[in-house]
């Protein structure tokens, strides 16, 4: 038991814990012994502000309804059937937080509730309910999802989603919220993720406060290309191909910078390949953005229109005609110059041409 807890006023008797529930404040309790199986407690519509319900066996049907729970800790504890619907749970942070971690979660409801600075590591959560939660500055390392666990029209917001695994149901790009920075990851965002770190420092590490939160920024990229990879698997496996494609795309980006600012070693083949990363992203939109490649082909056919028109007297509306016909490989005769540059435009606009085939076929393959 860690000195906060030792600070905690230990909880065994159910007529003393009704009798504080009584009044709407409830704080500073240790109910880590308390036996909810055969007494009913409510915590319905009450304010419960660092409360450890901590290795308690069993949690059973446990109301916390629309109650304010900040800093309370349900670690290596199994809730069963509890309601914590339209609660808000939150830490305050400076080694302060709600958890739930290494916790057993069955059958319990988060319909509605604001979670906000909260541990849920290595948790179990099975055929649980987030629908519309918003959840803000979660840690969700290798949390696991079992069973019908329903994320309807939840928004999770610079949470760290790191090795978190899905049974079944699972959320899609949709419940991934973009914080102020436009980031739907909280690794994305250099001062977001410093944010979220510090506030994550624990009581028995504040000496080492700046090489944890170092030592976090020096991979963010890694981690969000990391996690954004594991979304598009897992999406393309269930069947949602629009979130595994958008998932591939913000994975590539994520590629992208973890070369370009996080190499160490092989600094400029690692830049080098960023920059080729840069290019398949704005040319080709990494081979699923149709409407980048098409927007491409559009674009080859008026740079070279441009060109032609300075290399030549043709109008400029000659000049795109013949632009047309070189990028489709319909031969015209002109200036030896122009002939020239003709061949590599034909040969990019071959290139693009299959180029947007195969995405075509690979989306009426995926539809």
């Amino acid at each position: 038991m860690d000195q906060a807890s030792q600070q905690l006023k230990k909880i065994t008797s159910a007529d003393e814990l009704k009798a504080l529930i009584k009044d709407n404040a409830i704080k500073d309790l240790d109910l880590t012994e308390f036996n909810f199986t055969n007494n009913q407690i409510n915590f319905s519509g009450k304010e419960l502000e660092s409360v450890d319900f901590s290795d308690n066996k069993t949690l059973r049907n446990v109301l916390f309804q629309k109650s304010i729970l900040i800093d309370c800790k349900f670690e290596r504890t199994f809730l069963d059937a509890c309601d914590f619907t339209q609660a808000h749970i939150k830490g305050t942070g400076d080694a302060k937080y709600a958890s739930f971690k290494d916790a057993k979660i069955y059958k319990t409801k988060f319909r509605g509730a604001v979670i906000d600075l909260c541990d849920f590591r290595y948790a179990d959560i099975i055929d649980s309910t987030l629908q519309s939660a918003y959840l803000r500055y979660a840690d969700f390392y290798r949390t696991a999802f079992k069973g019908i666990t329903i994320f309807q029209d939840a928004r999770i917001e610079s949470s760290s989603l790191n090795y978190i695994s899905f049974e079944t149901f699972c959320i899609t790009s949709d419940n991934l919220k973009k914080n102020k920075s436009g980031a739907s990851l909280v690794q994305e965002n250099h001062a977001i993720y410093e944010d979220f770190l510090s506030k994550w420092i624990r009581l028995d590490n504040v000496k080492n406060e700046m090489a944890i939160v170092e030592g976090g920024l020096s991979s963010k990229y890694r981690e969000a290309e990391r996690i954004y990879r594991q979304f598009s698997a897992l999406w393309e496996g269930r069947g949602h191909n629009k979130d595994a494609e958008w998932a591939y795309v913000q994975g590539k980006r994520m590629e992208r910078k973890r070369l370009w600012y996080e190499s160490e070693t092989n600094i400029f083949t690692n830049k080098l390949k960023a920059f080729l990363n840069l290019l398949l992203d704005v040319i080709l939109g990494y081979g699923v953005r149709l409407t980048r490649v098409i927007c491409t082909y559009i674009m080859l056919i008026i740079i070279f229109g441009v060109v032609y028109k300075f290399l030549s007297s043709y109008s400029i509306v000659d000049c795109m005609r013949l632009s047309i016909g070189y990028t489709i490989g319909v031969r015209t005769e002109a200036s030896s110059a122009i002939e020239i540059l003709s061949m590599f435009q034909t040969g990019m606009g071959m290139l693009l041409t299959g180029f947007m085939g195969f995405v075509v076929a690979n989306k009426v393959r995926k539809s």
